[in-house]
């Protein structure tokens, strides 16, 4: 199914400045919650104007040991779901400052996703409305589409999960450069959604089960179908070379965290526990996530 659109919101160019990012110096590690099992991760505190409950993270070319620009929504419920704060990308010397940012209507959002072409920012509010934003302005463009989550990779390749219901939670549409939408797959449904970095959608659906869905490069304008692999999740992301999942049982923080590299093979049940937990999931880079804990609290994974 497609749906037609206006133009949308042309993308503006990040700045060198912002281009340029290297973390500023790490805090000291954190001992996760689950650290008792095996795990590649070392656990870093991120400071926060106020407990999160939503992270995602720019898939820009900041520099891996740099800070990435972030996204992030508030714990606390505010007009339009929790307020939106937002965190430029910096350079090594340089210590990332938080800024609040008026959401649409100057109200908040219920799910976020940030690519780092233009710093878009793309959020989903309570009324189930879609809409992008650039750069920090205070200028929403609103999609004529209603949804429930939205995520992206490089801004290429974005998704929403639409608001009606179906078997398996919510159809999976893409979401094209000028704004048309196409189902997926046609009947396919899911309740969290990442996108990887060959542009396909990895979701989990109301019974757990981790599917990926078909390339848009073999499939630009639908068609294909979603493949199973094993295992079992509750919140899904993606870095550029790992697929990462938080799945039951809860523990005292949120789910423990796995993760296994995008390419096995579906057959293959390869999740490796990361040692921490999370109920909101996002991946930077290779070797970088966030992880969002039932307190509210952040923290960024780096494997070394």
């Amino acid at each position: 199914m497609r749906y037609p659109l206006p133009t949308r919101l042309l993308s503006v160019l990040l700045s060198s400045a912002w281009l340029a990012g290297c973390q500023a110096d790490l805090p000291t590690p954190v001992t996760p919650t689950t650290q008792a099992q095996t795990s590649a991760l070392t656990y870093y505190p991120v400071d926060t104007p106020e407990p999160f409950s939503e992270i995602a993270a720019a898939d820009d070319l900041v520099h891996y040991y740099g800070s990435p620009t972030l996204g992030a929504l508030s714990a606390t419920n505010s007009y339009g779901g929790h307020a939106i704060w937002y965190q430029l990308a910096t350079d090594y010397d340089q210590t990332p400052v938080w800024q609040s940012l008026n959401g649409p209507d100057g109200g908040g959002a219920t799910k976020i996703a940030m690519t780092g072409l233009g710093n878009t920012m793309y959020v989903v509010n309570d009324q189930n409305n879609l809409y992008s934003q650039s750069d920090g302005t205070n200028y929403w463009y609103q999609y004529p589409y209603a949804a429930v989550d939205v995520a992206t990779y490089n801004d290429q390749y974005t998704y929403f999960l639409g608001a009606a219901n179906v078997p398996g939670g919510h159809p999976i549409y893409r979401l094209l450069w000028n704004g048309d939408a196409y189902e997926v797959t046609s009947g396919a449904g899911a309740v969290s959604l990442a996108v990887d970095y060959q542009g396909r959608p990895w979701v989990v659906n109301d019974a757990d089960q981790i599917f990926v869905g078909p390339s848009p490069r073999i499939f630009p304008n639908g068609g294909g179908s979603f493949t199973q692999y094993q295992g079992h999740g509750k919140e899904i992301a993606c870095s550029s070379s790992t697929t990462l999942v938080a799945r039951g049982p809860a523990g005292t923080n949120g789910f423990p965290i796995y993760s296994q590299v995008s390419s096995t093979s579906p057959s293959q049940n390869n999740w490796s526990p990361q040692g921490g937990e999370a109920v909101q999931l996002a991946g930077f880079g290779a070797y970088t996530l966030f992880a969002v804990g039932a307190d509210g609290s952040l923290l960024r994974g780096e494997i070394y």
